[in-house]
């Protein structure tokens, strides 16, 4: 006991106010930070690369937690540490005296219990977890954490895993009971890390497994955190106005029909995204990926290349091998922290198709237009709307191992293809305590049993039921309407450990009911305490 006690005093004097290593992708979290990065000051730093670079935002964020901190004079040592390791400060940091190095330690948690109109059972999460984190010398940070979890979802989500062998977003689930059934309890676990070396103040290197996003949206078409972690090298170039980035990944393709008798192959995705500052106001931003798999398992060393635009190179190793799809994002600043937004994506696309109106089943796009606002009206409340947009058979290729997913789940939007959807939030923060409320509805041609009309992008486009007369929806339309609130307190700042009691409301309601499309009506409420660092697409 007293080496722990002397452990602790030892951390609380080293306690330094300092950069984190890690600047989470949670939207809750990142709420405040955006809001000053749309101010007109701070528009060197391009914003739909997520997640934020510490060298680039780390002073932001901890000027927002100092302001967040509680102002309490405390005489005793351990009482004081204590107190600020329940609401202020890392659980443990330590740092040497000239700051060369430091260590910082953080528990990580889920704890919800709830109710849902669709359960015999109760609903839970029960996620425990830790962090490690710092940083060597000036230039060199690293993270990692680890979450295991067990858990029972509402019917809906658990539907979801049983049709697709993964908890959404979260990795491949193993069941307590011998086989999936609506009130099963899952187990799994999922890691995140990286290092990354700020080699000059225009080059930063990551080496890490995790996710990205590109985009200012909720939804991204073009690459988003909605699959699973992967293993990833980032090389990030800024100079002048402009931004570089060169993602490199290794992604899993899972097969199999029977679940926990699954095969996981190898795929490659190499990304770049060219972003620039045309003005103060208005950014301009090219995307492109090039998904790659062969018979043998390896990579081409002509993927490694870190110019945009492989279209050539993949011409050179056989574009047999590759699929490339490309993108555009524009936003403008309308006025300070009011931000119009809108993506491009284009699979692949012939233009006398289009124009000839013949609904060629290979005219293969997807966009998104949206609008958002910070400090809307009074302080603290942000505003969000969008729509987003994607052909049939978009993302998809001949085989899976070659189109736009990962661990059964798209890289770029939640529902794949094929659908329509609007999206609004409205977040609120005031000091600790905050709201958020989200309308999300949708419309998607769904597949019946024994067809493919493009909903699903992990089915071969060999499958498609016509090559021509292709229409957005078609197939049996489905609803899906979902609003989700929360209310809650944060806890502690620094790791964004919040209390919150929530309530989400799901309507699916397909046209015509089959034995894979069913109507299902779900109410969840739950109460929990949790450490928000990543985003949960359960909004599907």
């Amino acid at each position: 006991m007293k080496l722990y006690l002397s452990i602790l005093i030892l951390c609380t004097t080293a306690m330094m106010f300092a950069q984190e290593a890690y600047i989470p992708l949670n939207k809750s979290f990142l709420q405040k930070i955006e809001t000053e990065l749309l101010k007109e000051h701070n528009h060197e730093i391009h914003t739909a690369i997520k997640p934020y670079n510490h060298f680039e935002v780390g002073d932001i964020m901890d000027s927002i937690q100092v302001s967040m901190r509680f102002k309490k004079e405390i005489n005793k040592k351990f009482s004081r540490w204590f107190f600020n390791a329940v609401f202020n400060d890392n659980f443990l940091e330590y740092k040497d005296k000239n700051n060369k190095y430091s260590i910082v330690l953080n528990p990580l948690m889920d704890i919800r219990l709830g109710s849902s109109s669709d359960l015999d059972g109760l609903p839970y999460v029960n996620t425990r977890g830790l962090q490690l984190m710092g940083h060597i010398g000036e230039k060199l940070t690293y993270y990692t954490d680890l979450y295991e979890n067990q858990a029972r979802f509402p019917k809906y989500v658990n539907d979801f895993i049983k049709e697709n062998q993964v908890v959404p977003g979260q990795g491949y689930p193993k069941d307590f009971d011998s086989q999936l059934s609506d009130e099963t309890a899952l187990d799994f676990a999922f890691t995140n890390g990286n290092i990354s070396y700020q080699a000059n103040e225009y080059f930063n290197i990551q080496l890490g497994t995790g996710k990205n996003f590109i985009g200012d949206g909720h939804r991204s078409m073009l690459l988003s955190d909605n699959a699973f972690n992967y293993p990833y090298l980032k090389i990030k170039t800024s100079f002048w106005k402009l931004n570089y980035v060169n993602l490199f990944t290794m992604m899993r393709d899972i097969k199999g029909t029977t679940y926990g008798n699954s095969k996981f192959d190898r795929k490659y995705l190499a990304s770049h995204y060219l972003s620039m500052n045309i003005t103060k106001k208005f950014n301009v931003g090219l995307f492109e990926a090039v998904v790659y798999q062969d018979s043998t398992g390896t990579l081409d060393p002509g993927f490694f290349n870190p110019l945009i635009l492989y279209r050539p190179i993949e011409f050179a190793v056989g574009s047999q091998n590759g699929n490339v799809l490309m993108g555009l994002t524009m936003s403008y600043k309308i006025k300070q922290k009011m931000l119009l937004y809108g993506q491009f994506m284009f699979d692949e696309f012939k233009f006398d198709e289009i124009l000839k109106r013949s609904g060629w089943w290979a005219n293969k796009y997807a966009f998104q237009l949206g609008f958002k606002s910070y400090d809307s009206f009074i302080p603290g409340l942000k505003l969000q709307t969008e729509i987003n947009y994607a052909r049939p058979f978009t993302y998809t290729h001949e085989t899976t191992g070659r189109n736009y997913g990962h661990y059964k789940q798209p890289l770029a939007h939640p529902l794949g293809a094929n659908f329509v959807e609007s999206v609004n939030k409205i977040a609120y923060q005031k000091n600790r305590w905050f709201g958020e409320l989200e309308l999300m509805y949708a419309v998607q041609g769904r597949d019946s049993l024994n067809n493919n009309v493009g909903e699903d992008v992990f089915l071969s486009y060999n499958t498609r039921d016509s090559d021509y007369d292709n229409k957005t929806l078609q197939g049996i339309k489905s609803a899906t309407l979902l609003v989700d609130l929360k209310l809650g307190y944060t806890i502690n700042p620094k790791t964004n450990l919040r209390a919150e009691l929530g309530m989400t409301y799901r309507k699916f309601n397909p046209e015509i009911e089959t034995e894979n499309l069913q109507k299902n009506n779900t109410t969840y409420i739950y109460l929990g305490i949790s450490t928000v660092l990543n985003n949960k697409y359960y909004d599907f």
